[in-house]
């Protein structure tokens, strides 16, 4: 009998092992699943109709500075190809303004395009998310309130008053 109690008292190695296996592959199962079910993206906001139908998508995020930068790269582009050819802009530092979806930064523009009198100072507006921006307005001093409504321009930008 003495034997018999001296081997249920030894530890074997094996115990240790049959109990960290399953507990090592639940914790890795778990960390795999929590990897694939965060959302890829910024996350939107969906506007829809009297029916439900769903007419416009809205990032709830304000913009990361990767997407600023692609924003005004967007803006710079329009403002060197899709104005006309003697304008130029190029962008004021410190000025940019961001909501979910938008940015908005100020501009120092030459040529035709500062045509007033008063000052090469504008503003653009570019409204999308991630890589894809399109340029909603470039002028000068403020965004005219026909554009901001049709976009839902947030109030945090020039929005002009009239």
């Amino acid at each position: 009998m003495a034997n018999s109690f001296a081997e249920t008292k030894r530890f074997d190695p094996a115990t240790l092992v049959g109990f960290l296996v399953p507990v090592g592959l639940a914790v890795l199962i778990g960390l795999i699943i929590h990897a694939y079910s965060q959302p890829i993206g910024a996350p939107v906001r969906q506007e829809t109709n009297a029916s439900g139908a769903v007419t416009a998508t809205t990032p709830v995020d304000p913009p990361t500075d990767a997407e600023i930068a692609v924003a005004n790269q967007t803006i710079l582009s329009y403002c060197s190809n899709d104005l006309r050819k003697d304008t130029s802009c190029s962008l004021i530092a410190g000025s940019t303004v961001t909501a979910p979806g938008f940015i908005e930064t100020g501009l120092k523009m030459s040529g035709s395009f500062a045509t007033d009198g008063t000052s090469a100072q504008g503003v653009a507006l570019a409204k999308g998310s991630g890589t894809s921006w399109a340029v909603v307005w470039v002028g000068q001093s403020c965004i005219p309130k026909d554009v901001a409504t049709q976009n839902s321009v947030p109030g945090s930008f020039k929005v002009c008053s009239s």
